[in-house]
């Protein structure tokens, strides 16, 4: 087997069982991503791209501050916000994800500090964390919105 072999074997093994949707499209930097354009940020913590999670998270937040200090419309501004990094990783997440896992690969041939199967659960998925950050989400919007909801019996 060749380096180029073990490279791609290493990859596949690194991406997980959906190898093939990665590994077999063609080269192109720019290639339709569906899951990274409907789910955006929580994809990025599915694929455990963690940094790259908060990269967009830290924009997101940096955009919001901003546009709080020169008095914009936040809620219209984060709605538009929030689908810049959808879009961006709909555009390009293929490409993004494929440079991560070859990046992660390079590192642990270059040195291998730990044995192949735990640098192979470094890869794959991940479940728990995005539907951690979901119910976080939820709670903290529960916790900002509901004391200003009013509770009574006066419907008409």
């Amino acid at each position: 087997m060749n380096n180029q072999e073990d490279m791609k074997s290493l990859l596949a093994r690194f991406i997980g069982p959906r190898a093939n949707y990665y590994l077999n499209s063609s080269n192109r930097k720019i290639e339709f991503h569906w899951p990274g354009l409907l789910f955006g940020g929580l994809w990025l913590l599915y694929r455990k791209m963690y940094f790259n999670f908060f990269i967009i998270l830290a924009f997101t937040f940096f955009i919001t501050i901003l546009a709080g200090i020169i008095n914009l419309e936040i809620k219209y501004l984060i709605w538009g916000v929030s689908w810049i990094p959808s879009i961006i990783l709909g555009v390009f997440g293929k490409s993004i994800y494929l440079n991560f896992a070859k990046l992660k690969i390079k590192k642990y041939v270059k040195s291998p500090i730990y044995n192949e199967k735990v640098f192979l659960e470094l890869g794959g998925t991940n479940w728990s964390v995005p539907i951690l950050w979901l119910i976080i989400c939820i709670i903290i919007t529960l916790m900002v919105t509901l004391p200003y909801v009013r509770f009574g019996t006066n419907f008409y």
